[in-house]
Parts: structure tokens; sequence; C-alpha cells
């Protein structure tokens, strides 16, 4: 027996990316997630160095985190590690994520869910992005579906290529495929926070509209970089 939170309960959560090395770092960054109350957590790729094989995706990612997931409920995004082997699949195999009316051949690489009064939508920004420019955009459909259904006031994505940070990746196609393709629907239905990470390091935007930093009481969007 479980129950879901109502819109009114507020509630915390935790966002990390880019953290499967393995490495004495990453359990002692475990272990003091585990300390915090939360809600949910948020892992947003590369979750399994260095190629995502199943030995790398359970000694980097279960066997760490698995105490943890026993309480806390994971929601995974795929990262560039996680494509280097066989298309993600060891990643998606034992992870269950909500269906969210997603085509069948994607379901686990993007979904959404509602938390309280905060729509959480996750984007996969390798192949399912790469593919608008063989002119199939059903990922960019889905999200349009998506967004526009939902009635819930903030409004949350997350997805692991940054379109707006600095660093050795800013250059990179994705980047551009985001700011692209994913930014203008985000942005039209009023996304008010967007969580990456890829750069390996933290980097927080101010307010941002098609690009460019906001008047204090215009729409916008602030994107976070883990």
């Amino acid at each position: 027996l479980f129950k879901t939170p109502s819109a009114e309960v507020s509630f915390s959560f935790l966002h990390v990316a880019d953290a499967g090395t393995g490495w004495t770092a990453q359990h002692r960054i475990a272990e003091r997630m585990s300390q915090e109350n939360v809600s949910l957590v948020l892992a947003n790729g590369d979750l399994a160095y260095d190629i995502g094989n199943f030995q790398a995706v359970q000694s980097h990612f279960h066997d760490i985190y698995g105490d943890m997931m026993g309480s806390v409920p994971f929601y995974t995004s795929l990262g560039n590690h996680e494509y280097m082997t066989d298309a993600a699949a060891p990643s998606l195999v034992g992870r269950t994520a909500p269906a969210s009316g997603v085509p069948p051949l994607d379901q686990g690489r993007y979904y959404s869910f509602d938390w309280g009064n905060v729509h959480f939508v996750c984007l996969d920004t390798n192949t399912p992005l790469y593919r608008v420019t063989w002119g199939d955009d059903s990922m960019l459909k889905w999200l349009e579906r998506d967004l526009s259904n939902t009635r819930k006031f903030w409004r949350v994505a997350f997805f692991h290529h940054p379109g707006y940070a600095t660093g050795t990746h800013q250059f990179e196609p994705e980047a551009e495929l985001v700011r692209t393709h994913i930014v203008p629907i985000l942005e039209r239905y009023g996304v008010q926070l967007v969580l990456n990470g890829h750069e390996h390091n933290f980097q927080r935007t101010h307010p941002l509209s098609a690009g460019k930093r906001a008047g204090q009481l215009s729409p916008a969007t602030v994107y976070v970089t883990a």
C-alpha cells in the first residue's frame, strides 16, 4: 500500500548526473544523498561509465544506490555513455519508467510523471533527438502533446545534454539540437526549470527566453547543470 502526494504537499528531490564512475567520490556522495529526506531522485545520465554495459550498470549504479532505491524512487535519463553499449539496452533493462503514451520503441527513453503540483518530463537527447535530422520528430511531437495536457503549475524537464552551458561540450551537435528543437517547446508551455548534466561541473543560468536574459516579469526558464 502506498500513497501519492497531493498537490498541496511540498517536497524535496535530489538531482545527480555523470556519477557512474564507481570511484570513492561516488560512494561518498551516495552516502550523503542517503542522509537527505527527499521524495525522489532524478539521475540524469552517464550513470555507468565507461560504456554502459551490464557490468557497469550493476556495479556503478544498482550496487551503489540499491539501499536508497528501497525507499526512494529513482527517475533516470540516458546519457551518451549509456548509448555506447547496444543503444543503452543494458541501462533500460531492470528499470520501469512511466509509459506516458510514448511509442513502444522508445518506452523508457523519455517519459513524464506528476509529483504533487509538479509535472516532470524526462527526455532522451541521444538517438531520439538525432532522429529529427532524419525527419523523425516523434519525441518532439510527444513532448508537445505531453506539455499541452498538463495542468500542473510547476513544469520541470530533465535530460543529459545541456543547451545552455559553457565547457568542453558546449559546441557539440547535441547542444545545438537542444536549442533548436527542444527549447522552443519548453518555452511555449511554460517550463520553468531544466536540469542537465554532461559538463561535469555546476552551472546555473539567469532566467532565459529565446537564449537571452529575460526581463524580471517575463516568462523564462532557468537551466541548471549538475
